[in-house]
Parts: C-alpha cells; sequence; structure tokens
C-alpha cells in the first residue's frame, strides 16, 4: 500500500474568510492532471507521517510547517493508495513554488474551491470536514481546536512576534482589545498576517503584561520581538481569574515531564466576547524550559 500524507493549511483574509493552501502538481495524472489537492507527497522508507510532510511541503513551496494534528485516513484516488491528512501551522520559510514539481499554487475561499477543479478524494475531504464544523466562525477571533496544543512540545528560533504592553487588574486584560486592533492594523497593512492565530501573554504582574503577536514578517510601525526556545504547552479552560492556579498546575506538569520552567507565556486564544458566542475560554500555557 502506497502511503501518503497531505497538510491542511489555513489563514484568514481581512473580511473573516478562511483560505486553504492547495497545489496542482506537473505530473500526468490523465484525467485528474492539474487538478488541485493540499500539498504533501508520498512517505519514503522509514518517514513518519511528520517528517514526510515537513519535507515535501518545504521542497514544494519553500515553507517550513509544523503538523499539528492527524485529522483523517482516506482512501485515494490511486489504486493502491492511502491519504493521511494533518493540520499544519507556517512557522518559517518563504513562500516560493518549486516550478519543476507544480503546475499552480495558491490560497482559496471554500466558494473558491467550488469553481476549481480538485482530485475527488480532496472534494469528499472538504465536503465531509466542513459538515463536522459546528462552530460558525464570529469574524473576530476564529474557533480554537484545543487539541493543536494541548501537551505538546515545540522549538522556536528566533520566531518573530509584534510586541506591546496591556494593562490589567488581577491578571484581566483591560484595554487588551484596543493594543489588538492597533497591532493588527498595521500587521495587515504590512501583509504579515500570520496563518494561524497566536498571541503570547507575558504576565508580568497583577497590573500589566506584554503582549507578543505572531506575524509572518517585520511589520513596519510597530515593536518588533523574537523568543527562541524549547516550550512545553498545555491547554486550560475557565474564565480569566484562574491565571494563576493554571500557573501552578504547569509547573507542577512540567516537573513532572522532568524539565525546569525557565518562563510562563499565556495565550489567549479569544476575546471576552467570541469566548461567549463559543462557549468555551481557552487559554495555551507555554512553559520554556530550554
Amino acid at each position: 500500500m502506497i502511503r501518503v500524507v497531505v497538510g491542511l493549511i489555513t489563514r484568514q483574509r481581512s473580511t473573516g474568510e478562511t483560505e486553504y493552501l492547495l497545489v496542482s502538481s506537473k505530473d500526468d495524472f490523465g484525467e485528474f492532471t492539474g487538478c488541485f489537492y493540499p500539498p504533501g507527497g508520498h512517505l519514503e522508507n522509514g518517514e513518519d507521517e511528520k517528517t514526510a510532510l515537513v519535507r515535501e511541503i518545504e521542497e514544494e513551496l519553500g515553507l517550513k510547517v509544523l503538523p499539528l494534528n492527524k485529522l483523517a485516513e482516506t482512501a485515494s484516488d490511486v489504486k493502491d493508495q492511502v491519504t493521511h491528512w494533518w493540520s499544519c501551522e507556517i512557522i518559517g520559510g518563504e513562500f516560493k513554488i518549486n516550478e519543476d514539481e507544480l503546475a499552480a499554487a495558491g490560497f482559496f475561499t471554500r466558494a473558491e474551491m467550488e469553481k476549481l477543479p480538485l482530485w475527488p478524494a480532496t472534494k469528499k475531504f472538504f465536503e465531509h470536514f466542513m459538515t463536522q464544523q459546528t462552530i460558525q466562525p464570529t469574524g473576530c477571533c476564529e474557533p480554537f481546536n484545543p487539541e493543536q496544543w494541548q501537551d505538546k512540545e515545540i522549538v522556536w528560533q528566533d520566531k518573530i512576534f509584534v510586541k506591546d504592553h496591556v494593562t490589567s487588574f488581577l491578571h484581566i486584560p483591560l484595554n487588551f482589545g484596543k493594543k489588538v486592533v492597533k497591532n493588527m492594523t498595521l500587521i495587515e497593512k504590512a501583509g504579515a498576517k500570520s496563518s494561524h492565530q497566536l498571541m503570547l501573554t507575558d504576565e508580568k504582574s497583577l497590573w500589566g503584561a506584554d503582549i507578543y503577536i505572531d506575524v509572518a514578517k517585520e511589520v513596519s510601525g510597530a515593536r518588533m520581538a523574537t523568543i527562541s526556545g524549547k516550550f512545553l504547552t498545555k491547554v486550560f479552560e475557565g474564565p480569566y481569574q484562574n491565571a494563576g492556579k493554571w500557573a501552578v498546575e504547569m509547573a507542577e506538569y512540567v516537573k513532572s515531564q522532568g524539565k525546569e520552567m525557565k518562563k510562563l507565556y499565556f495565550s489567549y486564544t479569544t476575546c471576552p466576547k467570541c469566548a461567549k458566542v463559543y462557549g468555551k475560554n481557552y487559554v495555551v500555557l507555554f512553559a520554556q524550559v530550554e
């Protein structure tokens, strides 16, 4: 059985619509030649799915990705072939199409995808995947999938962020929305929006915190910062007032993994208004251990 792995990579337009990265191969596939599908390729001998996915996407598109969560395993349109579907986050690299392998590549909304020639398996996957999405986006904060950050170990090397400071009351951010809107305006103007919504908070005290907004490149007019290191992550859910309790639980978790916590970041996945709509207030804790 031939094994193929593909990555579902998304980003948000300024309109709030979700775009999906799709590619079209130069290879001759008969009636399916020129059809679009998520980027990926065949597993080489000895490779696991994540390793193959990272390699293939970097070879085809020049992008460094982090596989997050396995979504499905389906039969392919090619005989004796199975496809493994993963959600991915872009963490580096420069988007550049390998013209020796690909005929085209780009980000498309669901409406735009309906006008594209898609591989049948790709069309079936998106139809099934989208029918499973019971949470409708608000157009502000994206719905959050806790599985992608639960009990993970990640490594960043000079990952760039836009940095700012917010005022808090007992860890509850007061001018958070104002600061985010200001910086997101600069980020969108620079075309630097990250493929995934990620914002870190360094809780300096009960009364204030530094925020770090993930971006794809330098943003003119904004204060820039980089973060490097190895991190353990864990997802919590509940009111902001539980921040102190979560910090204690995170320290215990890090210790149970045989690590020492050097620094702790909070990632508030949604604003208070969107948390009410979604019915969940997820917060991800990033414990730096190296």
